[in-house]
């Protein structure tokens, strides 16, 4: 039946509103029903009370028929009932001509405290019919104990007592104009809140819909600070998220694809010339073997390290929990580098002060010290240094990698540790950008941080924090995202 939202709301306002109107009817209706009730007691004890000064007054003038014809007409034009009635209750007259004779009990009876002066009552006929009578009693004084024919008498006013039970009918024109007047205007502040909070969803909806159609770059306005403003500075946030991991993914897929290229052509290029015979002289076709085989070896390489970053961010990656030496892991990869800073002419210092032992997985440790290493060699010219220092702040041991003659742009610094990001200005071999990003996967698995620092003047340094052994948590060590098993 409402198929949007904006219509949803304004039916449930109506509703709400429609019903609160009803409630506050019903209560007031019951508040005014006894006020109208005594107001027209009132009305009908003035009026007796009046009439019965007016008989004393005419009486004498125009005589007993005379009081009968102005009792009528009064009768008629009030649409009420008079009654003459003596000192005994004995109905002398009446406008309607049914009640004389009878007898009224209640003019036998006290005023009700706070009622001096003032009888009422209610009579029953044979018909069934009932009738509510008021009778004012005139105060004392020169007017006191009115005579009609030398007998004292008094005015009784009478209704249908059905019509003192629905006085209060009369306040519900009245009421349902105040009602409808209220409906509508509530209704108009009904349809703009709802339009305040169906537009700002609405656009949230079409931008999500741009986004599934690949138009990433979507920004929601943000105004105030209410739930509303809250899920568009979300979906804000998301759409940023999104755009970013939709520009990593096509940087992925374009920084594999170069990578793969690269060795494919190589092999590609040899095997080809060993098959149709190009290469002939042994020693070329060994030198053709030996590229195709280095070259397969790299893309083995990326490969695992593809997997290998994909199961540490996954969570899928179970890392022992040992205690680890830096000092002594720092010069075994220092030991296994060495031969490429000799050839590039690049000094390779250790600066390994005593340090605590820290737990964690040495295979993974070994991975994050030779990928910085690895990635200093990379970017430090001939004629450089590159150093690897250990030492305590506790609760860390800090690990950093120093090396001279490159530069990291401020503005590319938070990114280098995602994948595949490949800094401005840096000089050296190009690496596939999973190195730093792995540093940073399996250095968080450990419980600790990892940072980069760059100045112009002197260079670049990596610093790995660790937690020390007296304070690593009990049991094993798991990647992000994973959870112990039972």
């Amino acid at each position: 039946m409402f198929r949007s939202l904006r219509a949803k709301l304004i039916a449930s306002y109506a509703l709400i509103i429609a019903l609160c109107l009803f409630l506050v009817s019903a209560a007031v209706t019951v508040l005014l029903q006894e006020y109208q009730r005594q107001l027209k007691l009132n009305q009908m004890a003035d009026a007796a009370l009046t009439l019965a000064l007016q008989v004393r007054w005419l009486e004498p003038r125009i005589g007993l028929d005379g009081v009968g014809e102005f009792l009528r007409e009064q009768a008629a034009e009030g649409q009420i009932r008079i009654l003459i009635v003596d000192a005994g209750g004995i109905v002398l007259d009446d406008t309607a001509g049914r009640l004389r004779g009878q007898h009224l009990a209640f003019l036998n009876t006290t005023p009700p405290a706070g009622q001096r002066g003032l009888l009422w009552g209610t009579y029953h006929g044979p018909d069934g019919d009932g009738l509510f009578m008021v009778a004012a009693l005139p105060p004392r004084g020169p007017l006191n104990s009115p005579r009609l024919l030398g007998r004292p008498f008094y005015v009784v006013v009478a209704v249908p007592e059905r019509h003192l039970t629905a006085a209060w009918l009369e306040l519900l024109p009245r009421l349902g104009l105040a009602g409808a007047l209220s409906f509508v205007v509530s209704t108009v502040i009904a349809l703009l809140l709802s339009r305040s909070i169906s537009r700002p969803l609405a656009r949230i909806t079409r931008a999500a819909e741009e986004i599934a159609h690949g138009h990433y770059d979507q920004h929601i306005p943000v105004n105030g600070r209410d739930e509303v403003a809250r899920l568009a500075a979300a979906f804000n946030t998301m759409a940023r998220a999104v755009g970013q991991s939709q520009k990593t993914l096509r940087d992925f897929l374009a920084n594999v694809s170069h990578e793969l290229k690269t060795p494919l052509t190589a092999i590609q290029g040899f095997s080809q010339a060993m098959l149709d015979g190009t290469l002939r002289d042994p020693a070329a076709f060994q030198e053709g073997a030996r590229i195709i085989h280095e070259e397969a070896d790299r893309m083995r390489r990326l490969v695992e390290d593809l997997l290998l970053l994909s199961k540490l961010e996954s969570g899928q990656l179970h890392l022992r929990q040992e205690p680890v030496d830096l000092a002594a892991l720092a010069q075994v990869c220092a030991r296994r580098v060495r031969w490429l800073a000799d050839l590039q002419t690049v000094a390779l210092d250790l600066d390994l002060a005593p340090v605590p032992q820290v737990s964690g997985d040495p295979s993974r440790l070994e991975m994050v010290l030779g990928n910085l290493l690895d990635n200093a060699l990379k970017h430090t010219p001939p004629g450089g240094r590159v150093r690897v220092s250990l030492r305590t702040e506790d609760p860390w041991v800090v690990l950093e990698v120093f090396n001279s003659g490159s530069f990291i742009p401020p503005e590319d610094l938070p990114h280098i540790f995602e994948r595949f990001y490949q800094a401005r200005n840096r000089s050296g071999r190009e690496g596939s950008g999973l190195g730093l990003a792995i540093v940073r996967e399996i250095v968080q698995a450990h419980g600790g941080t990892v940072v980069a620092q760059s100045d112009p003047a002197s260079g670049t340094t990596f610093t790995v924090r660790l937690p020390r052994l007296a304070h690593q948590p009990s049991g094993p060590l798991l990647s992000p995202g994973r959870r112990p098993g039972p």
